[in-house]
């Protein structure tokens, strides 16, 4: 893990604002509230999963959804 340093930024986004673009590194909170939150909430964590080009970091408190979780 690294901070960001001196010309670096962080980009924070809703998950309804993520279609069609892409990041080197995508942090998601809390992917289980991101399913709740909607009907087709696991179609909207799967476009939130597959922008990350380079890194993907999930921070969790609450347990994942059952395809997120490892075998």
């Amino acid at each position: 893990m690294r901070a960001c340093g001196a010309g670096e930024r962080v980009t924070v986004l809703p998950a309804t604002g993520l279609k069609g673009l892409e990041f080197d590194h995508v942090v998601v909170v809390e992917p289980a509230a991101i399913t709740a939150a909607e009907a087709r909430g696991a179609n909207r964590l799967y476009v939130v999963l597959t922008r990350a080009v380079s890194r993907l970091t999930l921070v969790h408190a609450a347990e994942l959804p059952g395809w997120l979780r490892p075998e």
